[in-house]
């Protein structure tokens, strides 16, 4: 399906192709818009799948099985199937139109606006030096997040990862409120001229929740940074910058381990990250 993300735009005659038509609801005005040109061409490779799943189906009805409940188990699989490569297909639609968004705020970036991305990174196991198989076992992470803001200046774009290591809280919209609020404070005492924000997350209930929707208004009063726009990305669709710091921050804590020390408690994890001048960009 990698055609898919080659060919599909905003103003495609193929109506598979065009995220204004395919991605409204039909049931829907508030989620729905008109294009200004016809649908009237077809993509062979599109149609070349629909005809072989078509066949598909044709040669499954048409077979003779020994037992009917083998047809039957035949039918769920490629039933299954189908819609397995549907939600792909839709997947593939969703994740360009919320990349699009990405862009335009990166073209929208200047000295005075910042752009954060923000994601909760897997639970962080603690760990010690040289470990018996039997410490392994049972262990209970705590939960770190990374924001990571990006920045234009002078025509050239600067990234900043934030880290901030949760001791004893859940990982819900009250806590990402405090986390946005903390980091946009932070970068207003840093760079006194930022005063608009965007904020992409993903599609966690901690991050779309109406509280930290509802919150936006009152986090711009406090740090005196305007929150003007929020946005989603689909699953596995917006957050590798986050992952990339992430992969490097446990680089950075695993070699400290090999040090000779263990970290085991959150005043410990932050004491990695910050050994040996600290991580790069964070």
């Amino acid at each position: 399906m990698l055609f898919k993300q080659v060919n599909v735009s905003s103003c495609s005659r193929v109506a598979d192709h065009c995220t204004r038509y395919a991605l409204s609801d039909s049931t829907d005005p508030s989620f729905k818009s008109t294009c200004s040109h016809d649908h009237d061409l077809l993509c062979q490779r599109c149609q070349d799948l629909k005809d072989v799943l078509s066949d598909i189906n044709t040669a499954i009805q048409r077979c003779q099985f020994e037992q009917e409940y083998d047809k039957e188990d035949a039918l769920y699989t490629f039933q299954e199937a189908v819609r397995a490569i549907k939600l792909w297909k839709s997947h593939q639609l969703r994740l360009l139109n919320q990349d699009a968004a990405r862009t335009d705020c990166i073209d929208c970036l200047n000295d005075n606006s910042v752009l954060l991305i923000q994601d909760w990174a897997m639970k962080f196991l603690p760990r010690q030096y040289r470990e018996s198989q039997g410490e392994w076992f049972a262990k209970k992470g705590f939960s770190w997040h990374i924001t990571v803001a990006i920045r234009k200046k002078e025509s050239e774009l600067e990234t900043q990862a934030f880290v901030h290591v949760v001791e004893q809280c859940n990982q819900d919209s009250s806590c990402v409120v405090m986390l946005m609020e903390h980091v946009l404070a932070t970068l207003k005492k840093e760079n006194p001229a930022i005063n608009r924000a965007f904020y992409r997350q993903d599609n966690a209930g901690c991050y779309h929740a109406a509280y930290t929707i509802l919150a936006c208004k009152e986090i711009s009063k406090r740090t005196g940074v305007c929150l003007q726009r929020l946005d989603f990305s689909d699953p596995q669709g917006g957050k590798g910058l986050c992952d990339r710091f992430a992969a490097t921050m446990k680089n950075h804590v695993r070699a400290f381990i090999d040090e000779g020390n263990d970290v085991s408690t959150t005043v410990q994890f932050q004491k990695a990250l910050t050994s040996q001048g600290g991580v790069p960009g964070a």
